[in-house]
Order: C-alpha cells, then structure tokens, then sequence
C-alpha cells in the first residue's frame, strides 16, 4: 500500500494541476541569458582580436581624437609601441575576468525554469559580478573603447541591472513556492 494519494488533489472540488509559469520568469530567464551572453561577446572579442591591438585602437582613438589624425593609421603605430604592450596584457586579463561570470550567469540562467531559489541567488550573484565587472570596464575605456565593446558592455550592463530586478519579483516567489507544494 502507498503513502501516496492516488486521486488527483483538489480545491473546492476542482482538479488543481501544476501552477501556471509566470511571464515574469520567462522574462528574467531571457534577461539573465542575453546579460551574460552580452558579457561572453564582449570577452570573445578582445581575446579573438587580441589584447594589444584592442589596446593599440584606444591609445590611438584618443590621441585621433585630440589631435584630428586618423585613427587608423595611428593605430598601427600605436599597437608597434610598448604602451600597446602593457594595457593590451590588461586589456586581456579584463576579459577573462568578465568572462567567467558572464559564462556563469548565462548558465545558471538557463538552469532558472522552476524559479529555485538556489539557482536564481546563484544567477544573481554571477549577474551581478557580470554587471560591475562590465560597468567598470565600460566607463573606464569610455569613448575609446571599439563600437563593439561599447555596445556590448553597457548592454550587459542595462540588461543585468534589469534581469536582477525580474528575478525577484513576487510571481516568480510565488511560482517557486507553489511547485514545491504541489
């Protein structure tokens, strides 16, 4: 004989199924995946492009910018130099370190589906590396940054920011909570 009911369970004389998932779920899983997806993009291409020419472009994007020169042809002189060198190593180790959570948030993202809490604390706190760690890049290479890093990195910037927000809101709780109990 099983502990388990066989009847199926019911409210007020109605068959209760499996709660409906939220929208607000679908939307902070979406959010979640396209921050860190964002993140991985921008890390790929510093290190497909390589680090000292990434470098290379800024320290010529600002000295063009000052100066009216063209930016490509100081470009190749800049990435030739030693300053290319040094901030393109930096440049590298910066992608690597957005890299990582990004990866992670993207994830832990796709592991969200039934709102656990484990995951989506997990999920916030990658997002969250994720969005200081391209914030800070993003502001510090300011306008000298190339059209893709910028958009990448304050992309995954906004969209962390907001994934954070939808994660916690009261339905995605509540779903969580009513998948347990049923």
């Amino acid at each position: 004989m099983s502990t388990y009911p066989t009847a199926p369970s019911t409210h007020g004389g109605q068959a209760v199924g499996a709660p409906a998932k939220p929208g607000t779920l679908m939307a902070a899983l979406v959010t979640t995946a396209l921050a860190g997806l964002l993140g991985v993009i921008n890390s790929v291409y510093v290190l497909a492009v390589g680090g000292k020419e990434v470098a290379g472009y800024m320290l010529a994007k600002v000295v063009a910018d000052a100066t009216g020169q063209d930016v490509d042809q100081l470009t190749e002189k800049a990435i030739q130099g030693l300053a290319a060198e040094v901030a393109g190593d930096q440049v590298q180790g910066r992608a690597y370190l957005l890299l990582v959570p990004a990866a992670l948030a993207l994830v832990f993202a796709l592991l969200m589906t039934k709102a656990s809490t484990g995951i989506r604390v997990t999920a916030t706190i990658f997002t969250l590396i994720t969005v200081a760690a391209a914030g800070w890049f993003s502001f510090d290479y300011g306008s000298a940054a190339p059209t893709m890093m910028s958009i990448t990195g304050w992309g995954a910037t906004v969209v962390g920011i907001v994934a954070i927000v939808l994660m916690w809101l009261p339905a995605n709780s509540q779903y969580a909570k009513a998948l347990k109990r049923a």
